[in-house]
């Protein structure tokens, strides 16, 4: 049996995007199409999504629901018309009710296809190809933001296939909890959402909340309260004084960039000023309680010398 070619593009009717992931080709196809992995990365940072249906096969259908950080839900569906393990997926894209109160013309009759290609034993090449009848389809597509919603998508993936076990395909044990006292919890689930956080509620309660910014790298918001409970210490006010600052990696300078936006949209604060190096990209914000964390994107290494 011939492998499928690729949809020919016609690049007033086409959106073509294009993610290497340093992950095997399996782990991608697993991560894309099991209900229990798509919950946790699926749609744009700061969303969070619910599997209802996922009948992967000809003539199967897709049904997700994603909620914004206001609360607004937003179904997109589709029927799938071919799949071929490891390699390609096509389905129809639809939208669903929540996206009528956008109050938009929505485009109609998209077609999307995902090739997953091996890049060696470790990494994964992911182009995604959104095709539309009209281009004025894909204009209207494109003024709902598809484009940027699916690279914020995209890096939602990476971050999240870097904590996985390339062997098992399940989590790997986070490398530090970060403890941090909070005069509003709520507040602070509000922010740390809105950063791409996904609250895990069986480590929560009134006390605390967990809110895992990557894999690796889990918030633990505490009532101050609950953090004297863990130190005979005063507890320091951060909008005064500094004891450290968090740093972390992000996959592109945008991402950083972004970041920062949409924490000063969620009620923090930018701290310090975007610094480009050439090897290394860096910006950063406060939280509400006024905790610091560095975001950094490293694209080389420092010059010798």
């Amino acid at each position: 049996m011939s492998k499928p070619s690729s949809p020919a593009v016609d690049a007033d009717r086409t959106i073509v995007l294009t993610r290497v992931f340093n992950a095997p080709r399996e782990l991608v196809w697993k991560v894309w199409t099991d209900p229990k992995h798509i919950a946790a990365w699926w749609g744009p940072r700061g969303f969070t999504t619910t599997v209802r249906q996922l009948d992967l096969r000809p003539g199967g259908r897709s049904d997700y629901v994603m909620k914004g950080a206001d609360g607004a839900e937003y179904p997109v569906g589709g029927t799938f018309r071919e799949v071929v393990p490891f390699e390609r997926i096509v389905s129809t894209d639809e939208f669903g009710e929540g996206y009528e109160a956008l109050g938009v013309d929505l485009p109609k009759g998209v077609i999307t296809t995902v090739e997953f290609a091996a890049d060696g034993p470790t990494r994964t090449t992911l182009t995604v190809t959104i095709s539309h009848p009209t281009a004025e389809d894909k204009a209207k597509h494109e003024g709902m933001g598809v484009v940027g919603g699916w690279y914020s998508m995209l890096d939602c993936l990476d971050e999240y296939t870097g904590g996985l076990s390339a062997a098992t395909g399940e989590p790997m044990t986070p490398a530090i909890f970060v403890n941090l006292p909070v005069k509003d919890l709520k507040r602070s689930i509000a922010f740390y959402t809105a950063l791409g956080a996904r609250q895990n509620l069986q480590f929560s309660d009134d006390t605390a909340a967990c809110l895992p910014l990557t894999p690796a790298v889990v918030v633990m918001a505490l009532t101050e309260a609950k953090f004297q409970s863990f130190t005979t210490k005063a507890i320091a006010d951060a909008t005064k004084t500094a004891q450290v600052e968090l740093t972390l990696p992000r996959p592109s300078k945008a991402d950083v960039d972004g970041t920062v936006r949409a924490a000063v949209a969620a009620g923090g604060t930018a701290h310090g000023e975007a610094t480009d190096y050439g090897f290394m990209y860096q910006h950063g914000f406060a939280d509400p309680d006024g905790h610091t964390w560095g975001l950094i994107h490293m694209s080389g290494m420092p010059p010798a010398g």
